[in-house]
Order: C-alpha cells, then sequence, then structure tokens
C-alpha cells in the first residue's frame, strides 16, 4: 500500500465545507481513485462531499459512485496551491487516494 501522502490534514469540523468549495473547483477534472490498486482511471470527478449524519464520503466520477464509510481522516496534498490529490482514512485505516490527473489550484475559503 502507498504511503500517506504529505499534505495538511483537515479537522473534522472543515471537512463539510471544504469537500464541498473543492467540489466546485474539480467539477470535470479527471482524476483516479486508489485503495490498494486503482479502482478507477481518469474519469471525469463531479464532485466529493461529506454526510456528517450518515458518516460517509462520497467520491463521484462519471460512472462511478465510490463511498467512503466512517471517514476518520482527511488530508490535501498541494504544492504551490495547486491540489494534487486528496486522501481520506477511513475507520479500518485503509486509504482512499483521489489523485487528480493535473494539478489544480484550490479554492479560497468563503
Amino acid at each position: 500500500m502507498e504511503a500517506q501522502l504529505n499534505g495538511r490534514k483537515l479537522e473534522e469540523d472543515e471537512w463539510r465545507s471544504t469537500l464541498d468549495r473543492l467540489s466546485k473547483a474539480l467539477a470535470g477534472k479527471r482524476a483516479v481513485i486508489e485503495i490498494s490498486s486503482t479502482l478507477a482511471e481518469a474519469l471525469s470527478l463531479v464532485g466529493i462531499t461529506f454526510d456528517p449524519y450518515d458518516d460517509i464520503i462520497d467520491v463521484a466520477l462519471d460512472g462511478v459512485d465510490h463511498m467512503i464509510e466512517r471517514p476518520r481522516e482527511i488530508f490535501l496534498d498541494q504544492r504551490d496551491r495547486q491540489l494534487i490529490a486528496v486522501e481520506v482514512i477511513d475507520i479500518n485505516g485503509i486509504r482512499h487516494t483521489i489523485r487528480l490527473k493535473e494539478p489544480v489550484a484550490l479554492p479560497t475559503a468563503a
């Protein structure tokens, strides 16, 4: 399994608002989902959302819906204000990495 990303860890109270902002900025960008191997290859990203009531993150790619139940940590891998990947670690310690095919400028907080 890949090593953890060297990104900024999001606090849990940031998850929903940050993922909502990222969804808008990343809509239509090509990404892959990696768990122990690549789940989906270079599909258009529709969105990433966190539902605090059901404790689930939904990563929607064109034709693929990947649910991450009971997330425990989220990291943003960024370089020079460009987002490279989002990594979510679930309750079982499994890493779900959403890796962008091209870096995207991070949206600013509202």
